[in-house]
């Protein structure tokens, strides 16, 4: 195996093979652990060896001495895999600036130690610290992609927007803070010091491009998190309208009391929720229609024997009554003499 086949074949053991069945993949999405890349040709061995199952998440990074478990072929969704790569590019590449700022304020002290000494410690600090932390900071994106957890988002939007704006600071390069950038490249050729300034020059230009990686990676960071949040919102709404669909009433029970012919009451027809409703009230206008005297007769029944009651709740309420009877003054015309027949008697 020739030297630029094992790169390759380490790159896609660490970041996932590179999956060139696009279209076969999306027409497949559903993936398992022998294929998580939707097609067997899509997938080396070596990306296969790499993939682990969801409930055996072995610690595999950092190689040297593994203590979490990180796989973007394997936790990551198909379409956020570009962007947590790049987001992993980029924590090498800032940890990359920082050994560059050391050895840049290095040749500044070797050349002058007048007030380059404290820039030095102060460079070496910012090595031996912003990796590891920058590190926690992707972990965070990492983990709120894989696990769609907004609380993990808004972790990396704070920390991740503290490291973009401490990369402009060190692109400025105040050198007494350990920043070798544009002020120590601008002093470095003031004091007559090309190669150093030269130095300068590189770490202010990764500084710069540093700063414009983060923004970039803020700005898909938050497209990101909108489709998250896109996705599991209409995720949320089928599940509540499936359970509205499936918790709603098949069933109308109506029960009677009572039975206008004095007989035992007969449980009432069922009828589905809306679909029957018309059939329902047709039904039910058929049976007053041919039970029409035994309703009368059962009235009039209840009203001769509560006759003090009614002609109480009559007194009080009578102002409705009176707009009743207005509004129904034909009906009432109608069926007069059968009212005089109930109150007269």
């Amino acid at each position: 195996m020739s030297f630029l086949e094992k790169l390759r074949s380490r790159f896609d053991s660490r970041f996932g093979a590179v999956d060139t069945t696009s279209a076969a993949a999306e027409a497949s999405p559903d993936t398992d652990f022998e294929n998580p890349y939707g097609d067997p040709s899509a997938a080396t061995p070596e990306a296969k060896a790499s993939v682990v199952p969801a409930g055996d998440r072995a610690n595999n990074f950092p190689p040297c001495r593994p203590c979490i478990h990180h796989a973007i072929a394997v936790d990551i969704p198909r379409e956020h895999r570009p962007v947590m790569r790049r987001c992993y590019i980029h924590w090498y590449f800032h940890s990359f600036c920082y050994v560059w700022n050391l050895i840049a304020l290095c040749g500044a002290l070797a050349i002058r130690e007048s007030g380059a000494l404290g820039g030095f410690f102060g460079a070496l600090i910012w090595l031996l610290l912003a990796p590891f932390i920058s590190f926690f900071v992707y972990l965070a994106f990492y983990t709120g992609v894989r696990t769609e957890s907004p609380f993990y988002y808004y972790i990396w939007f704070a920390a991740f927007g503290c490291l973009t704006v401490s990369n402009f600071w060190n692109f400025l390069g105040f050198e007494s803070y350990g920043s070798a950038g544009f002020a120590s490249m601008i002093k470095a050729f003031q004091d007559g010091s090309v190669a150093i300034g030269l130095l300068m020059f590189f770490a202010t230009t990764l500084w710069a491009c540093d700063t414009l990686m983060g923004l970039y990676l803020l700005i898909m960071g938050y497209r990101t998190y909108g489709a998250v949040r896109r996705t599991s919102g209409s995720g949320t709404t089928d599940a509540t309208r499936s359970f509205n669909e499936t918790s709603a009433p098949s069933a109308i029970v109506v029960e009677p009391s009572f039975s206008v012919n004095g007989d035992a009451p007969s449980p009432a027809p069922k009828s589905n929720w809306g679909a029957n409703f018309d059939a329902m009230k047709s039904a039910l206008g058929t049976k007053i229609s041919e039970n029409k005297e035994a309703i009368s007769g059962f009235v009039t029944k209840v009203v001769r024997e509560n006759k003090d009651t009614v002609a109480k709740v009559a007194v009080d309420n009578r102002d409705v009554i009176a707009k009743g009877v207005v509004q129904h003054s034909e009906a009432i015309y109608t069926n007069k003499a059968a009212l005089d027949s109930v109150f007269n008697s």
